[in-house]
């Protein structure tokens, strides 16, 4: 009897031991923002260059990084988002949230002679964040319909 105890309590030391080294992180939570026009863009263009800003949320008790942002946009729209990424190896401290910028290149799938202005709407934005922390990395998958309007930042 006595043998047996002292066999359990040596496992449960060694499973509580293992457990105590590898960092469970809780998956951080992403907001697309509203996309924005820098004011030297044209009122009239077939391409041209957009900001999307990204929240994202570490609702962890650990300190994570955010390596990288790999973004484009799904399906047709008032316009497309070509697939961009972007290096950050910025942190985010445990529950806090940091916006990241990531320069994009917007194509309108209309002829150049039209305005921007009335081509407001809907985009499905596809992307993934690329984190770090002290037990490894890990990658978030993001879908989100993002309500837009051409607001030309400056004015």
């Amino acid at each position: 009897m006595m043998k047996r105890l002292a066999i359990l309590c040596t496992l449960t030391v060694l499973a509580c031991s293992s457990s105590s080294n590898s960092v469970r992180v809780i998956e951080p939570e992403v907001r697309v923002h509203t996309l924005e026009i820098p004011v030297a863009q044209p009122q009239r263009a077939a391409q041209f260059s957009t900001v999307v800003k990204i929240d994202v949320a570490n609702r962890s008790g650990d300190s994570i990084k955010v390596e990288r942002i790999t973004l484009s946009s799904v399906g047709t729209g008032p316009y497309n988002i070509a697939m961009t990424d972007r290096d950050f190896h910025r942190p985010v401290a445990p529950d806090a949230f940091s916006t990241f910028e990531v320069w994009a290149r917007a194509v309108t799938p209309t002829p150049s002679d039209e305005t921007l202005v009335p081509q407001e709407g809907p985009i499905v934005i596809r992307g993934m964040v690329e984190y770090s922390h002290a037990g490894g990395s890990g990658r978030k998958v993001f879908v989100q319909r993002v309500p837009t309007s051409f607001s030309r930042t400056g004015e």
